[in-house]
């Protein structure tokens, strides 16, 4: 989704591309609208003797952003395997088996035990055709095909 404005202090970001993502294992910090993506374009200075934070534009850098066209919020294990941590609504995975908590064996016929996070997460932004292997009792694995989406993926 876009959020049309967000203000912070006397800083005000238009047009912010952002997920929103629900409270999905009820730790309390899964409320996400606004990612650090959006204030890595920012220098960040603390004030701990006023209590404020300054967020100073970096001038000579444009603003990038990555967007998960799959849909598919996915976290490393220590066995090597991916955890679906949520599947976004309306996106390519969501018409797919796919739930929270299923493991991911394979991406494209590779062991995810051969795939970093930051290759996922290069994966995830390029539209394409993926063949996606979950695991629940059994392995099935599921051709996902992701399109770019104007207004969501186009910078």
């Amino acid at each position: 989704m876009t959020v049309p404005i967000i203000r912070l202090g006397d800083l005000a970001l238009t047009n912010v591309k952002t997920n929103v993502i629900g409270n999905i294992d009820g730790d309390g910090d899964d409320w996400w609208i606004v990612g650090s993506a959006l204030l890595n374009q920012f220098k960040t200075v603390i004030d701990y003797y006023s209590s404020k934070i300054h967020l100073i534009p970096y001038e000579d850098s444009a603003y990038k952003s990555s967007y998960n066209l799959l849909g598919l919020e996915l976290r490393p294990l220590q066995n090597g395997q991916f955890i679906v941590r949520y599947v976004f609504p309306q996106m390519a995975s969501q018409a797919f088996d796919i739930k929270n908590g299923d493991f991911i064996s394979k991406i494209d016929g590779q062991p995810t035990k051969q795939i970093s996070l930051e290759n996922w997460l290069s994966i995830s932004e390029q539209a394409g055709s993926y063949l996606i292997c979950r695991v629940r009792q059994q392995e099935k694995c599921f051709t996902i095909v992701s399109k770019e989406i104007a207004g969501y993926s186009d910078n």
